[in-house]
């Protein structure tokens, strides 16, 4: 969908345009759901944000004339009704946790320049909150702590291997949640 066609249809839609709004719908609903569910892993509460989310863009279609890029704005309610949705698990994120060396590891530059560094980190500390206890732990080592694999071996008492293989998956599922995120900058 070019810019064009997204305001044009987000000017009908704040008109009350239901086939403005069915078709922001089917364009932007799929990306919505596959972003919430790289990062909950629960079809249910993905469900839940997806219907809600889109809920609230049509109660407030009123507004959207002074929104300039509907996709962001959709990144970003998708990103906050994620963070409550793991808030409500108790899990906690951590507010730019990882250094922004970290970005080299994970975000190709092409997408640095799409994202935000702000918004970036954010990205990054929601998929490693999300990650299985091990991998989030022996990312963290690496990443946040800068340990070797050594290391990091030694503190958790597993082989070197078993920790590359951990920041492997760790960096692999990362790259994969920022692919899907790029779609809606």
């Amino acid at each position: 969908m070019t810019c064009d066609e997204e305001r044009r249809l987000v000017h009908d839609l704040s008109e009350g345009s239901y086939e403005a709004f069915d078709e922001l719908y089917m364009q932007y609903s799929p990306l919505v759901e596959r972003f919430a569910y790289a990062l909950l892993k629960n079809r249910t509460e993905v469900d839940d944000i997806s219907q809600n989310l889109f809920l609230k863009l049509w109660e407030m279609r009123g507004k959207l004339t002074d929104v300039r890029s509907l996709r962001s704005y959709l990144f970003t309610m998708t990103r906050n009704a994620v963070l409550d949705a793991l808030a409500r698990r108790k899990v906690t994120v951590s507010s730019s946790s990882f250094p922004e060396t970290v970005l080299k590891d994970v975000v190709p530059d092409t997408v640095i320049e799409r994202i935000d560094g702000q918004n970036l980190m954010v990205m990054i500390d929601l998929a490693v909150s999300v990650m299985p206890e091990q991998r989030r732990t022996v990312f963290t080592l690496s990443r946040q702590q800068m340990l070797s694999h050594k290391e990091i071996a030694e503190r958790l008492g597993i082989s070197v291997k078993t920790v590359e293989y951990h920041i492997s998956k760790a960096l692999s599922s990362l790259r994969n949640i920022l692919k899907i995120a790029v779609f809606f900058i």
